[in-house]
């Protein structure tokens, strides 16, 4: 079996990551995005390890959405006011919620 096929080989296009200060990780990750009431996935985005989750918010966002909640991975001053820019309300972007986006539809 050659190292390109061996189940311990690096994946070349992988990247490291941070999760917090202390726990770094090699690989993917994935950003899902959700509605509030039927907890549905409403959009997912792929990234590489080393891709902050502010990067990938806005195409995560549901323009028909009037409140948007996230952890804090995407709570930026940006991302605050684009959404503010497009009508819509931050709602509790903090640690709360698990690396994801959730929205409530009127």
């Amino acid at each position: 079996m050659s190292s390109a096929s061996s189940p311990s080989a690096p994946d070349p296009d992988a990247r490291f990551g941070r999760k917090s200060k202390k726990k770094s990780f090699y690989g993917y990750q994935e950003h899902p995005a959700l509605d509030a009431d039927s907890e549905l996935i409403t959009a997912v985005e792929g990234t590489l390890g080393n891709v902050a989750d502010s990067e990938v918010f806005e195409p995560l966002v549901d323009p028909q959405a009037q409140e948007v909640t996230a952890d804090k991975g995407y709570n930026t001053n940006a991302n605050h006011q684009k959404l503010k820019d497009r009508g819509q309300r931050p709602s509790n972007l903090s640690e709360n919620f698990l690396a994801e986006l959730r929205y409530v539809m009127m």
